[in-house]
């Protein structure tokens, strides 16, 4: 009779780092709330620049969407989390220094603040009560603070996409000052991505193209002191970023993030600036694909290397 001895629970996943614990949900969870929190800045921003009057589509179908990202994300995250029930210990503290505690307090705040933010802009087959016309009128008395508040809870909410991984010191891959940010760009290109694809203005489009190029600049250039960051790091470290520059994950990181996801979109929209004519979703649609990408590989990467 064979016997084996298991020490220190080794067959657990939840234990070994080479094993997978987070899944696709996290992925799109991370995902919505990158996206959504680059629409509820930029229309946050722009109201504040006066521009809600002159430039209408983000104030409408963009912010509606930005609202059912957060939702769906939101679902997605407790999808993954399993025991649904016990999530209401995440609100009875707040700990500076936990990511999971920033996340769960600021899609609190900012899920009421984004319906806020929607409800100035009419749903034709409600006008007839008078109730939601006075309702209307006292949200807007406070658009300016809730549009501060947006600005503010967005980019808390777009850094705490890449906080939640890089706060795991045991992942090479993640344990970077700079994914942070770099979710943080990745999410405010594809809110623009958003935008962009809804607006049927060529002038409105050509400024947020504008906006989204120095994005992507940005992004890949951060990408390249990440990049840098981990080169320069441990054993452990130079191992992982050598499986995104070059080895298992090379391909899918190389096509799906850098030319799918930002390189080409980018010539795409200098192009469309400079009056070629290309489909307005292609650029948009590229920029949705590789920021999914981006963090699927990233995710899933950081688990396996």
């Amino acid at each position: 009779m064979n016997e084996e001895l298991i020490l220190y629970g080794k067959n657990n996943p939840h234990v070994v780092p080479q094993l997978e614990v987070w899944g696709f949900p996290i992925s799109l969870y991370l995902f919505l709330g990158g996206m959504a929190a680059g629409i509820l800045f930029f229309t946050s921003l722009f109201y504040l620049l006066k521009k809600d009057k002159t430039m209408p589509v983000p104030y409408t179908r963009a912010t509606y969407i930005a609202i059912a990202a957060l939702i769906i994300g939101t679902i997605a995250l407790l999808f993954d989390l399993h025991k649904i029930l016990n999530t209401w210990r995440l609100y009875t503290h707040f700990d500076l220094q936990a990511p999971m505690s920033w996340g769960a307090w600021t899609l609190l705040a900012i899920i009421p603040l984004a319906i806020l933010w929607g409800v100035p802009y009419k749903f034709s087959f409600i006008n007839e009560y008078k109730w939601k016309n006075r309702f209307e009128t006292n949200v807007a008395i406070f658009r300016k603070p809730i549009a501060v508040l947006l600005i503010i809870t967005s980019v808390i909410l777009g850094v705490y996409t890449g906080m939640l991984l890089s706060a795991f010191v045991a992942r090479p891959l993640w344990n970077s000052n700079f994914l942070p940010i770099l979710f943080l760009l990745s999410g405010l290109s594809s809110g623009i991505a958003v935008i962009i694809w809804l607006n049927r203005n060529s002038l409105e489009r050509n400024i947020f193209r504008r906006i989204d190029i120095w994005l992507i600049i940005f992004e890949l250039s951060l990408l390249i002191v990440y990049a840098i960051d981990l080169f320069s790091g441990s054993e452990a470290q130079v191992s992982a970023i050598r499986q995104l520059a070059g080895g298992e994950f090379a391909f899918l990181f190389w096509m799906m993030v850098i030319f799918v996801g930002l390189v080409i979109p980018a010539v795409f929209e200098w192009r469309e600036l400079r009056g070629a004519k290309i489909p307005t979703y292609v650029a948009p649609v590229l920029i949705l694909i590789g920021g999914l990408a981006f963090r699927m590989i990233i995710v899933q990467a950081g688990q396996l290397i």
